[in-house]
């Protein structure tokens, strides 16, 4: 069942022959159902094979840390929007050269058939089985996320990006000097400094500043904060074309699918990359603070803990304190430890 699924979403092929290394595959909880959802999961391949034979490719990482830098001029209030492409790593299809190495374990043809898929003839082996093959970028693959993000960039970038022919001959929708990562930060009181932007793989997150008012954002009790959902504003003389506008639009001329759940237009109250922007301040939302809180309080209750049990911790926190680096200084004995 699970392999017709994935071969009516063109997310597999058939062959006839075995591949380089036979993988397997599992899910992780994306979202834990509860009362109100019945939850999700994330599809992921155990890449530790086929992991071994590439090298892992650089790319440009962006952190809590480099997200704060950002200046607010005096009356001006911070805003932040952002964007999720949808299923962004199932929409690569990957070459055949590469899909030997995703191999999955072989399935009967007849099997299959009574799940109604028709297995080609040349894709069926002597003793009447088919060798399935992931033909999509695998979330598990150690080499994915930095495929993915430079496909994004060069997207977004245009011609001023470092795409393909294709992708040089689009506009900039976003200008790489106003981006905010660990290999640039905008010159203060430039062009680029007063609309940054963060692109994390598949996503993306755009600043903005406007002058104070209090009926920005979102209002509520910060224990119960909930991020922005409004349909993105269209240009007008009175409300020029903004960064987000021309990225949305750019999404819709490459196609890429975002989830309308996961496109929020700018607002001073947003939660995005699982950090808090709230009345120009940057900080841990309530509810990832708490899980932290639980856990370190199980700790403690329990007295001891194996190494690996404190390194999964150690890098929640680390991850939050990002945001004043100076706090890491507190870590030095528990790294040790870890």
């Amino acid at each position: 069942a699970t392999l017709a699924r994935l071969y009516r979403a063109r997310m597999c092929v058939f062959s006839a022959e075995v591949g380089v290394d036979v993988i397997g595959l599992f899910a992780q909880w994306k979202e834990v159902p509860s009362a109100s959802s019945e939850g999700s999961q994330r599809f992921l391949a155990d890449g530790r094979r086929p992991n071994a034979r590439f090298l892992t490719p650089s790319y440009e990482h962006t952190t809590g840390e480099d997200i704060v830098r950002q200046e607010v001029d005096e009356g001006m209030q911070l805003e932040m929007a952002k964007a999720d492409a949808a299923d962004f790593f199932h929409s690569f299809r990957t070459v055949e050269e590469l899909q030997q190495y995703f191999g999955l374990r072989p399935v009967s043809v007849e099997r299959l058939a009574q799940h109604g898929i028709a297995v080609p003839s040349d894709a069926v082996d002597g003793a009447g089985r088919t060798h399935p093959r992931l033909s999509t970028l695998p979330m598990g693959f150690l080499a994915a996320p930095a495929i993915a993000q430079g496909a994004h960039e060069s997207v977004i970038y245009g011609s001023e990006g470092g795409g393909s022919a294709d992708a040089r001959a689009l506009a900039p929708a976003l200008s790489p000097a106003a981006r905010l990562s660990s290999r640039n930060q905008p010159e203060l009181d430039s062009p680029a400094s007063r609309e940054p932007h963060v692109i994390v793989i598949d996503d993306v997150l755009c600043f903005r500043q406007v002058p104070r008012s209090p009926r920005r954002g979102i209002s509520g009790p910060r224990s119960k904060l909930v991020a922005s959902h409004a349909e993105p504003s269209h240009g007008s003389p009175a409300f020029p074309e903004t960064p987000f506008q021309r990225t949305l639009a750019r999404y819709a001329e490459v196609n890429i699918r975002t989830k309308p759940s996961k496109v929020h237009d700018y607002a001073s109250t947003q939660i995005g990359l699982g950090i808090l922007l709230d009345d120009n301040e940057f900080r841990t939302p309530p509810d990832p603070y708490a899980e932290i809180y639980a856990e370190v309080q199980d700790l403690h209750r329990r007295g001891w803990a194996r190494p690996r049990q404190v390194e999964r911790l150690v890098g929640r926190i680390t991850s939050r304190m990002l945001l004043l680096r100076l706090m890491l200084s507190v870590f030095d004995a528990v790294y040790a430890f870890a």
